[in-house]
């Protein structure tokens, strides 16, 4: 994704950056010349795509050169936030030439892949080790999306081509879990006390100002544990309410199409264990990918089986999901862009909410500008 001057200027498309977007554009023409030899169907491709995959995908509806390559997405927590400029991108790249003490190109590929990556700015602008991006947001820190708006590669941020009638329309399902940042949380609170919360949202959003930490306050009250009620709010703010704002901007060119908006609160089983350093505890970014595949090789003890409300939510998931990949439709779940979004809770519990999950909370947090501080991945 290093977008340089130079590298566009020796381009043929005379850009740079989006290379990760043409390779996701490759596999879907290969799967267009090749899956008939595999009992496939080339006029029924399926994208799936979880948190950065979920952006790449996102992506792709603005992409001209995928159109026809693909016919219905699942997107699962991606960023909502797509708005790097060619030129800025550039500009903020040159860093790379001083990192590594090079002044032109062929020194760049003469480098060593260890020399890249110790000369990669994972934790000044863009900070692309994204340390903050699981727990509430920081006033004076931000990370730069990969993604390029170059006009040729990637035309707009896909709501606008949406909007403006540019895009590569094909029935969506959107999807976030209720506390995404559960998965790898910037402070881990499973042994805090309410003190000791409260304490933290004065100093971190306190940034904002006195008014964003009453908001929390008084918009997340304090129940089940201090680890529920930060992940959930810090959820809301930087993934949740940011992509239901993205989504509700791909309503009004539906018609044709079919939008799904889910959130799923089912909790996490104790023994999965996604990150090698923590074990999250409620509905974790990736927990609703984890129950459709049925993952069990996340968790150490072999001899687990998933118990009977998990196997519920999965094969409730799985069945949602298949008519979805058949057909661009489910006819069980209820409609974005008619008014509502689908919480998929445990036992398979999948039930229609009228209008957009934790609506107070996100009107909130949209009028108040967060919507720049939504994560990128």
């Amino acid at each position: 994704f290093l977008a340089l001057k130079e590298l566009s200027e020796e381009s043929s498309l005379h850009t740079s950056g989006n290379y990760g977007l043409l390779d996701c554009v490759a596999v879907l023409q290969w799967v267009q010349d090749n899956i008939e030899g595999f009992g496939g169907d080339p006029h029924s491709v399926t994208v799936v795509g979880h948190s950065s995959g979920a952006t790449l995908q996102y992506a792709l509806l603005a992409t001209p050169s995928a159109k026809n390559l693909f016919h219905r997405q699942w997107l699962a927590s991606g960023s909502p936030q797509m708005n790097t400029t060619l030129a800025y991108a550039e500009s903020v790249n040159k860093y790379l030439y001083r990192a590594t003490n090079c002044t032109n190109l062929r020194c760049l590929r003469q480098a060593s892949a260890t020399t890249i990556a110790l000369s990669t700015a994972w934790t000044t602008y863009p900070n692309w080790a994204a340390v903050f991006d699981f727990g509430f947001p920081h006033r004076y820190w931000s990370i730069m999306n990969p993604l390029t708006i170059d006009g040729i590669v990637l035309l707009d941020p896909p709501n606008v081509a949406w909007a403006q009638g540019k895009a590569n329309y094909v029935p969506l399902i959107i999807g976030n879990t209720a506390q995404e940042n559960d998965l790898a949380p910037v402070v881990n609170m499973q042994k805090y006390n309410w003190t000791m919360y409260r304490n933290y949202v004065r100093k971190i959003m306190g940034e904002f100002g006195p008014q964003a930490v009453r908001a929390v306050f008084e918009l997340y009250p304090e129940q089940i544990s201090p680890q529920y009620v930060y992940t959930t709010a810090s959820s809301d703010i930087v993934g949740i309410c940011p992509t239901s704002l993205i989504a509700s901007e791909l309503v009004p060119r539906s018609h044709a199409t079919h939008v799904y908006r889910y959130v799923s609160t089912a909790w996490a089983h104790p023994r999965i264990h996604v990150n090698p350093t923590y074990v999250p505890m409620y509905a974790f970014h990736a927990e609703d990918i984890t129950a459709f595949w049925n993952s069990s090789g996340l968790v150490p003890d072999k001899s687990w089986a998933p118990e009977p409300a998990q196997l519920k939510y999965t094969i409730a998931l799985r069945k949602a999901i298949s008519e979805f990949m058949r057909t661009g439709k489910i006819n069980s779940w209820h409609t974005f862009h008619s008014g509502w979004t689908m919480i998929l809770g445990d036992y398979g519990e999948f039930l229609p909410l009228p209008g957009q999950y934790h609506a107070a909370q996100c009107n909130y947090w949209e009028s108040h500008g967060y919507f720049n501080y939504s994560w990128n991945n």
